[in-house]
C-alpha cells in the first residue's frame, strides 16, 4: 500500500509541476488573475515535498507574460532587488490598470450610443447594359 501511495504523490508532482510549466498567461484575460491562478499549483507542488523558492516562481510568472507585456517583463527583470510573489502581483495589477486606462476603449463608445452605419449601393444591371448600348 505504501509503495502505491509513494507512485501515486510522485505522478501527481509530475504532473502538477508539467502543468505549471506548460502555463500560458493569455492577453486576452485579466494578467493578475491568471498570475493567481499559478500560485496554487505552485503550492500544490511544494506539499509535494518539492517547494520551488519564491524568486523562482516569480521569475515563472514574468516568463509567462504575453508578448505586449514584454518591455515591462524586461523592466522586471533587471530590478536589482528582489521581488516577492506578493509584490509581483500588485505591480502587474496596477500595470493592467495603467494600461486599461491608457488603452482606446471600444466599450465606451458603445455606452454613449455611438454606432457605425454601413452604406452599400446596389448597382442594377439593366441600367448598366441599357448605358453601354
Amino acid at each position: 500500500m505504501e509503495c502505491k501511495f509513494v507512485v501515486s504523490e510522485a505522478g501527481r508532482l509530475l504532473y502538477t509541476c508539467e502543468n505549471f510549466y506548460d502555463y500560458s498567461i493569455d492577453a486576452t484575460k485579466s494578467i493578475v488573475t491568471q498570475a493567481h491562478e499559478i500560485q496554487p499549483l505552485a503550492g500544490e507542488i511544494a506539499s509535494l515535498g518539492c517547494a520551488f523558492p519564491d524568486r523562482f516562481v516569480v521569475a515563472g510568472i514574468i516568463a509567462k507574460l504575453p508578448a505586449t507585456w514584454r518591455d515591462f517583463a524586461t523592466t522586471l527583470k533587471h530590478k536589482r532587488e528582489d521581488i516577492s510573489t506578493e509584490d509581483l502581483v500588485i505591480t502587474l495589477d496596477v500595470e493592467e490598470k495603467a494600461r486599461a486606462k491608457d488603452a482606446p476603449s471600444t466599450s465606451v463608445a458603445a455606452e454613449n450610443g455611438a454606432s457605425t452605419n454601413i452604406v452599400e449601393k446596389k448597382f442594377n444591371n439593366k441600367n448598366k447594359s441599357k448605358m453601354q448600348m
